[in-house]
């Protein structure tokens, strides 16, 4: 059995979320997502366990405390080619300490085996829109979300444990930080962008515009951490966001062509 254990988020970002899932299916016909139910959340670690789960969740329950809650900013778009469509975060120590951590929280068990795709320095943490895209559909839901996309932020609140292939949340296998974090503020509570260039070629097709934007900044794009962050900042927020959506445009034109 394949089990997922994921970061879900506060009400407001994911009824934005739910919002573009919403748009993108009725665009593109495909409505897996809407279908299968499945919530706005961010995929931390994929793996294989074919025991009792109660196992897996009385180790993340007894380990919960070393989870924080954080504010992880939504500045990027990016696709899995030729079938997901995705939102992708900054990453920043707070994802990176998560994902290892919890990596080490389930490997304590042997019978555990972790996807590769989602290991330290191989994972690209996104929030999928649509999967099992074809590729007119995948055209569809780009030129959707180029439309309505802006940067926001998201607060990572809760942590949960989900069966995979189909979606099923395991209830008591939700954990809520506000009632099981004993440590406090987090340990890592800057917003630091790590490097994406070791990652470029670790997930087949695997496109999203942060590291498409830095992996180009030696040649004739601006960085993007410099230049995101300060146009959502700006007073004229719907000038930034038409420039953001044309940036998207002109990087994404030999898809929708």
């Amino acid at each position: 059995m394949e089990y997922a254990i994921v970061l879900y988020f506060n009400k407001t970002a994911e009824d934005k979320i739910n919002s573009l899932i919403y748009k993108i299916a009725n665009e593109t016909g495909n409505k897996y997502m809407v279908d299968n139910d499945i919530p706005p959340h961010i995929t931390i670690s994929l793996f294989k366990y074919d025991e009792e789960i109660d196992t897996i969740i009385n180790i993340v329950e007894n380990n919960i405390s070393k989870l924080n809650k954080n504010k992880i900013g939504i500045a990027s778009i990016g696709i899995f080619n030729p079938n997901v469509l995705f939102l992708s975060p900054m990453i920043n120590d707070y994802l990176i300490e998560l994902n290892k951590n919890i990596s080490k929280i389930i490997k304590t068990n042997d019978n555990v085996l972790l996807d590769k795709n989602y290991i330290e320095n191989q994972w690209i943490p996104h929030i999928s829109l649509a999967v099992k895209l074809n590729k007119n559909e995948l055209v569809n839901g780009i030129k959707t979300i180029i439309e309505y996309f802006e940067i926001f932020e998201i607060e990572a609140n809760r942590i949960g444990l989900a069966e995979c292939n189909p979606y099923k949340n395991i209830k008591y296998g939700e954990y809520n930080f506000n009632k099981l974090c004993k440590e406090g503020k987090p340990a890592h509570n800057r917003s630091v962008c790590a490097s994406p260039l070791s990652r470029l070629g670790l997930r087949k097709n695997a496109v999203g515009l942060a590291p498409f934007v830095r992996f180009f900044s030696a040649t004739f794009f601006v960085r993007w951490n410099c230049f995101a962050i300060p146009l959502s900042r700006t007073k004229n927020v719907a000038y930034s966001q038409n420039v953001m959506r044309k940036f998207y445009l002109r990087l994404f034109q030999n898809v929708i062509e």
